[in-house]
């Protein structure tokens, strides 16, 4: 099979306009490690904004200020990162205001600090188990989510690729205490595999909606079995025509499957994105091989007599992936946006190239193919500034939301190396937060 040659369809005269905003500032925070690319966060929580991140020591710090002032206060934490691109970090702020860090970790204990006071950075504390010290050996892929009652939830997986189980954990920030969210993980694949979850998206229809692929080994190939399921609140979950699950989800759970995709068949876990059609249904797209053995994109739609799927692509060639680590150099993958005259808009990108396809809001057949427009301003997006060979920019929206337009991180580094040490690598670079105001595009 030759190299994967992205042909686009038609441009159909139509266009998506520009909405990348303005920027009004730029912040330098610090300098930031550079030597392979790791998940940093920003964090902007009423008058409070935040930045987790690593410096140029690697150590995992907080920068923390108030809106409105120039000047950054930065907390070290007790946390160096290694040569790992799944340590990236996250935060949350509770109901009592206190700020919550998790992160640098792949099959690692726990990583987790909290403020004791809060809106108070230097009174940082690090706990080393929230429930269980036998469940939190070796975690990774931490996330803080919001339930339908404004809770505080944090969900991780337990355990490695081919033998992993996902829990959920629920917040009292009164008695400042974690609880199980659930009676039993969420996923559990029983020793023989794991899950790949993408966080559960809240819908227009007040559902949070999950999609997922099981994973037999280490081996990103190993990927199989394109599945979903929905809850009205994170603890009772259904399939897609609401028949009740028993947790935990495991590799047979009946009525949940989009696509059986079998190992080897091109699914890859992180590529498999939710959206929404003007109707509210859910819409899945994610990449596989189609009957050629060749690279495709796919959209699935959750209907009432189950799941519309739809290839969107005619490319040739084929992206061949596999092995362990982080890879790099693939396909990247946005999730359906709906547009004003109700077609979906899907963003991707593949090897510096890429574009959007525009699909018929009824049919999902593509429609045309345009530019992407650029989701930042030029000096956010544009490129790299500095001149070493496999240089990136790396950018973090913020999680939170602030009054005054809105903010977005910006730093420059290599890209993954299979998460082992490289020979050389550039000097620290700048981290940089810049404000905006106007609409920014939602993409990929």
């Amino acid at each position: 099979m030759e190299p994967l040659v992205c042909r686009p369809h038609p441009n159909a005269g139509y266009t998506l306009a520009a909405e990348a905003g303005q920027v009004v500032a730029v912040h330098t925070i610090d300098r930031t490690w550079s030597g392979h690319a790791v998940g940093q966060a920003l964090l902007t929580h009423g008058d409070d904004q935040y930045v987790a991140y690593y410096d140029a020591d690697r150590s995992l710090t907080i920068a923390h200020r108030r809106l409105g002032s120039p000047t950054w206060q930065r907390f070290r934490l007790d946390s160096r990162l290694g040569w790992d691109s799944h340590n990236h970090v996250v935060m949350a702020v509770d109901g009592s205001g206190r700020l919550h860090v998790s992160g640098n970790m792949h099959v690692d204990p726990l990583v987790y600090f909290r403020q004791a006071v809060p809106g108070d950075s230097s009174t940082f504390e690090r706990q080393p188990y929230l429930i269980d010290p036998d469940l939190e050996r070796r975690v990774t892929y931490p996330a803080f989510l919001t339930g339908q009652d404004g809770a505080l939830v944090f969900t991780f997986r337990d355990g490695s690729s081919g033998d992993g189980v996902n829990y959920f954990y629920r917040y009292d920030h009164e008695a400042t205490t974690w609880r199980p969210l659930l009676t039993a993980p969420l996923f559990d694949g029983e020793g023989r595999r794991n899950a790949y979850a993408e966080e559960p998206k809240l819908g227009p229809d007040g559902y949070y909606h999950v999609s997922w692929v099981w994973r037999d080994t280490p081996d990103a190939s190993t990927n199989s079995r394109l599945s979903y399921m929905r809850s009205p609140d994170l603890l009772d979950w259904q399939t897609l025509d609401g028949r009740q699950i028993v947790l935990p989800v495991t590799y047979d759970q009946p009525g949940v499957v989009i696509e059986d995709v079998p190992v080897r068949g091109g699914l890859l876990n992180g590529l498999h994105k939710i959206g929404f059609d003007a109707t509210g249904r859910p819409t899945v797209a994610y990449h596989r091989y189609d009957e050629a053995g060749g690279s495709q994109l796919y959209v699935a739609r959750g209907e009432a007599t189950g799941w519309r799927i739809r290839r969107v692509t005619d490319w040739q060639g084929r992206w061949q992936f596999g092995g362990g680590g982080s890879l790099a150099g693939g396909i990247r993958l946005g999730h359906t946006i709906l547009l004003p005259d109700g077609r979906l808009r899907l963003d991707y990108e593949y090897r510096g190239t890429g574009g959007a396809l525009i699909l018929d809001g009824g049919t999902l057949a593509p429609y045309a193919e345009v530019p992407v427009p650029p989701a930042y301003p030029a000096d956010i997006a544009g490129p790299a500034r500095l001149d070493y060979p496999g240089i990136t920019v790396r950018t973090a929206t913020d999680r939170g939301s602030a009054g005054d337009g809105r903010y977005v991180l910006r730093w420059e580094t290599l890209g993954p190396h299979r998460d082992q040490p490289r020979a050389a690598w550039p000097e620290p670079q700048p981290l940089e937060l810049y404000h905006l105001q106007g609409r920014t595009v939602d993409g990929i």
